[in-house]
């Protein structure tokens, strides 16, 4: 597994942060203009544990200066799951200069999450719900 045991500052080595502190969220937005995809999701949640190396996969190819991948986990963190009203686990939300532009309910193929971050919020912002 390729992540990185706390959020490091903008362009880190690490395609993956783990978020632990809602500052790490934070610093990984700092840039304007920095589009910051975060997974939420649970260690007690099957479908999270599948969709975790879909999303780490697309991290490792997708990360660059302009684009970082978080995960936070909902049990340690509940203050960020409110703040962007996640409902359901595995939640992909796509931030722009801290702005939601797009947000994934549920697992989806790494074809469609690739396409979805690529996209930038432009691929139809809005809860999606995949089986």
């Amino acid at each position: 597994m390729r992540t990185s045991g706390t959020a490091g500052p903008p362009g880190a080595a690490e395609p993956l942060a783990r978020v632990r502190r809602v500052e790490d969220l934070s610093g990984l937005m700092g840039e304007c203009g920095r589009t910051v995809v975060v997974c939420f999701s649970g260690s007690w949640c099957g479908s999270c544990s599948l969709f975790e190396p879909t999303f780490e996969a697309v991290a490792g190819e997708l990360a660059d200066p302009d684009r970082a991948f978080a995960l936070v986990d909902t049990q340690e963190l509940p203050a960020l799951a409110t703040a962007y009203a996640i409902q359901t686990v595995p939640t992909v939300v796509v931030l722009r200069d801290g702005v939601v532009v797009d947000r994934i309910n549920g697992v989806v193929t790494a074809r469609e999450l690739r396409r979805r971050v690529s996209a930038g919020g432009t691929a139809g912002a809005g809860p999606t719900v995949a089986q």
